[in-house]
């Protein structure tokens, strides 16, 4: 199944496995990816943020991310409705490298009305990951195990905008802690 949906499976033995999650004090210890893997993890930035972005948080995301496509960094986002939608959009538009991580399987893409834009990831030579089975559904408790993915594969974290009690802020810790 995997390999028809263009999905390969990465394990943390795997010499092609990215380098900078072995840094994590917990690892996944499988990648599923569709698409391709960032070359430079120095030059890669997470950018985290509110669902209901505000229109200054929504003009800074696009200004930076494009910043950041100009400059050659690879842009992680959780794939998320808000400011993670924005990020990766944007640097599809600036012809970026953009990867998502899910927090569920790659057959259960969370939200539906993001599949257009994982495609469009892919195309652009970014990937949409995951470290759950392809078949594994989507649940609000696999979120902080994604963002210490995001948070993993980047150099620095940005956060745009987030209450006291978002899943952004959590990414952020778990960036500071690595």
């Amino acid at each position: 199944i995997a390999e028809r949906g263009g999905v390969r499976i990465i394990t943390i033995e795997d010499d092609n496995y990215p380098a900078i999650l072995r840094e994590l004090f917990d690892p996944p210890l499988v990648l599923y990816v569709r698409g391709k893997l960032p070359e430079t993890p120095d030059r890669s930035l997470a950018v985290v943020g509110s669902r209901r972005v505000s229109a200054y948080g929504e003009r800074m995301t696009r200004l930076i991310c494009e910043e950041a496509a100009g400059a050659g960094f690879t842009v992680i986002s959780g794939l998320a409705i808000g400011t993670d939608t924005i990020a990766h959009q944007t640097m599809v538009d600036m012809a970026g490298k953009t990867i998502g991580v899910l927090g569920g399987g790659l057959m259960h893409m969370h939200p539906q009305e993001n599949i257009k834009l994982a495609r469009a990831m892919v195309r652009g030579g970014g990937a949409v990951i995951s470290e759950f089975p392809l078949d594994y559904p989507v649940c609000r408790t696999n979120f902080p195990r994604r963002n210490r993915i995001v948070a993993g594969l980047s150099r620095a974290t940005l956060v745009i905008e987030a209450g006291m009690e978002s899943g952004a802020l959590i990414t952020a810790r778990l960036a500071a802690e690595a």
